[in-house]
């Protein structure tokens, strides 16, 4: 994960994700925590080689580029089919791990009315919102997901 690829939630998404749940695990964050995670892995820890078992919810922000999402992908496919608690916020892509890992595994996707505008750690934002975004969730509670999300996009049910 590198600074280039890896930007930080905007504030409007994590506060909707908490009203789900405490974030217990954020594995694709920096030093700094910004999601305010319990847990939580940098790059120098990889997140795709640890194990996500948490009591609580994990948030997933990955980088957007051509090499690391599909990895992330598949990560958040296994550990979803473990029973692990997902918010993940993702590139809308029609690549085969989008379909894969969002439209096959997810139980809900919300498809973001406006492009989110990701600031980098050090606060800029430019050059941001260049696409479309979908947050999906993997777990039991796609009923609360739909109504938490049900006002910023499109939500479908899978």
């Amino acid at each position: 994960m590198s600074d280039a690829t890896h930007r930080l939630t905007p504030t409007w998404i994590l506060i909707r994700v908490r009203l789900i749940g405490r974030i217990d695990l954020d594995p694709c964050t920096f030093a700094d925590n910004p999601t305010g995670a319990r847990l939580f892995f940098t790059a120098a820890d990889n997140g795709l080689t640890k194990e996500w078992a948490v009591e609580n919810l994990v948030f997933v922000n990955e980088p957007y580029s051509k090499e690391e999402s599909p990895l992330w992908a598949d990560k958040i496919v296994t550990e979803a089919e473990k029973g692990v608690e997902i918010v993940r916020l993702t590139k809308l892509s029609g690549a085969k791990w989008a379909h894969r890992s969002v439209w096959d595994a997810a139980q809900a996707v919300c498809i973001l009315r406006q492009r989110p505008r990701h600031p980098t750690p050090d606060g800029d934002s430019k050059g941001s919102g260049k696409f479309d975004s979908v947050v999906a969730y993997y777990g039991d509670r796609a009923r609360l997901f739909t109504r938490v999300f049900g006002d910023v996009g499109k939500v479908i049910l899978l």
